[in-house]
């Protein structure tokens, strides 16, 4: 396990095999700190990102001058990927540190992932999804207008899930037909996708 007060890393270093063993050695006291430049400025640009672990699975969190966000839930594979298209913004930021929350307040405030509009470059689109690159991952977005338990979308909100490295590896090499199986799981709720649900809003806040 890491055990480290503050431990800044060469951005340039980072690959995803050195990145999977970091996250896999990340005890539950350490948090990797970054910033994200893409992020849309809502108060100054960018946003500077948390990740640390949670029982079994990985949570990050984003924040800047005046506002941050709850914590939320993101595989390793996507977590990664955030961090790979930031590195040539993070030469002397990123960093390990020691200043994870407990787990009692991550109870507390983990919610729903959300996303928005303006993070998303669109990768491929039918009538009843579209595919979005946000963050080094992509994003599978519900076009029709119910959701998985039969709410009504408003024009704000519609309803996604992160593709995994898997998903993403069978996208790449199948193309559509791939999308539109997972595009059916998506819509019928299955195991595959359930407690994968995340949010695009459509209005700034």
């Amino acid at each position: 396990h890491i055990n480290t007060d503050d431990l800044y890393i060469n951005p340039m270093s980072l690959n995803e095999e050195n990145l999977d063993q970091l996250f896999k050695q990340l005890s539950r006291v350490n948090q990797l700190f970054f910033f994200d430049h893409f992020f849309p400025q809502i108060s100054d640009p960018g946003a500077y990102v948390d990740i640390q672990k949670y029982r079994d699975k990985l949570i990050y969190r984003l924040g800047n001058h005046g506002w941050r966000t709850d914590w939320k839930i993101l595989n390793k594979y996507n977590a990664i990927r955030f961090v790979l298209k930031n590195s040539s913004h993070n030469r002397d930021t990123i960093r390990i540190h020691n200043n994870a929350d407990t787990e009692k307040y991550i109870e507390q405030h983990l919610i729903t992932d959300k996303y928005y509009d303006r993070q998303l470059t669109e990768v491929f689109k039918s009538v009843n999804y579209k595919l979005y690159e946000v963050n080094g991952y992509y994003l599978l977005v519900d076009q029709k207008p119910r959701g998985l338990i039969g709410r009504i979308f408003t024009s704000e909100a519609k309803n996604a899930i992160c593709l995994n490295k898997t998903e993403s590896q069978n996208f790449e090499l199948k193309g559509k037909l791939f999308l539109d199986q997972l595009y059916s799981q998506f819509r019928a709720n299955s195991k595959t996708i359930h407690g994968r649900k995340c949010v695009v809003k459509y209005k700034s806040t």
